[in-house]
């Protein structure tokens, strides 16, 4: 049995952002989610990358004005051990897999939300448009790019990493380079405790509401 999780080590972050236009280009998400064109959604994300408020359009520029460098931290979903999404969806259109990846069943989702105001974490939202990958008017969230894994690959953040600060693997396996890390490291490692920002230390992580597994080195 696996537990895939991630390590984000923030003292090797060298602010590229490389890790959400990977994302947003390979999935459709997340700081694109009102664009429906693929060319635009490239230009508007150069545009961002390049700090060029005036190439994007207004919404996205209001998100980066209001939250200022948005990615200071890396905020993947956490695929808690105990996700609020999964217990708060009517539908159970939201599973947990053995290997402790949170899915959406797109077929089985209506599109109403519980999930995205249950997490902590904010990272659910409705798709206001279709995409290659989902459809609209349905959740959707980061998978850990599962897709990826289950052909023996790296999530696309990870292999995008410029600074070499993010760090893919199944956290039972005590030789894998997720637990090697944490353990040598666990004196600056942390858990985000959800939407406050706020670090924990890894020893009071059973004591968050729901158990996250990506994990913070500062």
């Amino acid at each position: 049995m696996k537990r895939y999780g991630m390590v984000i080590d923030l003292r090797k972050c060298i602010d590229c952002k490389g890790c959400i236009a990977i994302c947003s280009m390979t999935w459709n998400s997340p700081i694109n989610r009102e664009l429906d064109d693929p060319v635009l959604m490239r230009k508007e994300i150069m545009a961002w990358l390049d700090g060029d408020v005036q190439q994007m359009n207004s919404r996205l520029a209001e998100s980066i004005r209001e939250d200022g460098n948005m990615l200071s931290v890396f905020e993947p979903c956490m695929h808690c051990d105990e996700p609020a999404c999964v217990e708060a969806c009517p539908v159970d259109a939201i599973t947990k897999n053995e290997d402790g990846i949170v899915l959406v069943d797109y077929d089985k989702c209506e599109g109403d939300g519980s999930c995205v105001d249950a997490c902590p974490y904010g990272k659910p939202y409705i798709r206001e448009f279709s995409s290659p990958s989902a459809p609209a008017q349905r959740a959707d969230k980061c998978t850990f790019c599962v897709e990826f894994i289950n052909k023996g690959e790296l999530p696309a953040c990870v292999r995008t990493c410029q600074g070499h600060a993010l760090y893919f693997g199944d956290l039972l396996d005590t030789q894998s380079e997720v637990s090697r890390l944490l353990n040598k490291e666990k004196h600056r490692a942390y858990v985000l405790t959800g939407q406050d920002g706020k670090f924990v230390k890894i020893a009071d992580r059973p004591k968050t509401m729901t158990k996250p597994n990506v994990y913070y080195l500062a």
